[in-house]
């Protein structure tokens, strides 16, 4: 595992994700002041998350046909050349379509850049050192994101967000340049899938799910969290941040920072009490779910900061306990070689159900304020209480 090429890698993608944080902030930032609208920042997370689910379909035909190295390193270069323009954009007055379009071009390279990094892991790593290599980069991804929203608030209130533009840049030219000391042999053996074995791949996988009762109760929990959920992206958080809070970045860092910090303190007490939560399941998912809505039903409505950052915390950790739990339930109730195609028609789901939810959202808040928001989302975790108390009986 302690290759040249895997740390390469890892260092590479320590850089690159300190450089998305950097970019997400800046753009939200810029967007934010140059129209102040809510569904202005949000219409870009929608956009944003549309075009990188394009870009993950594209990439089990672009890792069979080019060597891993020459896709990521590629990627890092066209997102250095992105961030680099979208500097010169967020500095126009009228630069709302521009900013908009070099957004998507960027999600649209991240979407693919993702799966071959993952991709490429098993010919940097023993066969039976995987778990743990996965595990440490999954780790060293949730540190990122818990740093690096910290930083990423403090910086943007000090150097402004044409200076984060400026730092995104320059990271990702640093990962750029480690991608590029990656071995140039490594490539998939995967077959080319078509769009005919893709669409059937998915109408097995909602067969799949219709034909058990706590697969269709497991989905309907999934679909209803992914509209509840969108209150927790950094437009919206931004929003309440300045509306709720009368706070700036530096806050809305923080904020974030705590959410990240209770996916780590989840996965701390999963490897702990793993235990109790393989024997206590249908309690435990009953538990985290009353306990997130009740987190995100007091974080709308409080005005303390120090409040804020503990309730986001709090949600983090009872929402990450609750979708692992659920998750395993998933892998227990499908029949194996039915589980891709069931992770399939999950993610269709839950992207189309995000991606409305996240433009419904912006509306929402727009006309109704913050608080109204969280409270939306908060009554839609507790409807969830019905189908996961059913799930419950199942098991």
């Amino acid at each position: 595992m302690r290759t040249k090429a895997f740390k390469y890698l890892w260092l590479g993608q320590f850089f690159a994700n300190y450089g998305d944080i950097f970019y997400i902030i800046a753009i939200l930032t810029t967007v934010n002041a140059l129209t102040g609208s809510l569904q202005q920042m949000a219409f870009v997370v929608f956009i944003i998350t549309f075009s990188k689910y394009t870009g993950s379909i594209l990439a089990p035909v672009l890792v069979i046909r080019y060597p891993f190295k020459h896709l990521l390193a590629g990627s890092q270069t066209l997102k250095t050349i992105l961030f680099a323009a979208q500097t010169v954009a967020a500095g126009q007055t009228f630069s709302m379509p521009v900013i908009l379009v070099l957004a998507a071009l960027i999600a649209f390279l991240d979407g693919w850049s993702l799966p071959v990094s993952n991709s490429m892991i098993p010919s940097l790593a023993n066969r039976e050192e995987l778990l743990k290599t996965n595990g440490l980069l999954s780790s060293l991804a949730q540190i990122t994101q818990l740093s690096g929203w910290a930083i990423g608030g403090v910086l943007t209130a000090v150097i402004q967000p044409a200076g984060m533009f400026r730092a995104a840049a320059f990271l990702s030219l640093c990962a750029a340049l480690l991608m590029y000391g990656l071995p140039k042999h490594a490539r998939a053996q995967a077959r080319k899938r078509s769009l005919r074995s893709y669409t059937k791949s998915l109408g097995a996988g909602w067969l799949a799910i219709w034909k058990k009762k706590s697969l269709r109760l497991a989905h309907l929990v999934y679909l209803t969290e992914s509209i509840a959920n969108v209150v927790w992206i950094a437009a919206v958080l931004l929003f309440f941040t300045e509306q709720k809070l009368h706070a700036g970045e530096i806050w809305w860092g923080l904020i974030n920072s705590s959410f990240f910090a209770g996916l780590i303190l989840a996965g701390i007490l999963l490897f702990r009490m793993h235990g109790f939560f393989a024997t206590k399941r249908p309690a435990a998912l009953l538990i985290c779910c009353l306990l997130a809505a009740l987190s995100t039903f007091l974080f709308g409505i409080s005005s303390n900061k120090t409040a804020v950052l503990i309730l986001s915390l709090l949600y983090g950790c009872f929402d990450q306990l609750k979708k692992v739990i659920l998750n395993t339930v998933i892998q227990t109730e499908t029949d194996f070689r039915a589980l891709p195609d069931v992770y399939a028609a999950q993610g269709v789901l839950v992207l189309i159900a995000f991606g409305l939810a996240t433009l419904a959202a912006g509306w929402f808040g727009e006309h109704f304020g913050a608080t109204a928001v969280f409270m939306a989302s908060a009554l839609l975790l507790l409807v969830n209480l019905f189908p996961i108390y059913k799930i419950g009986k199942h098991l």
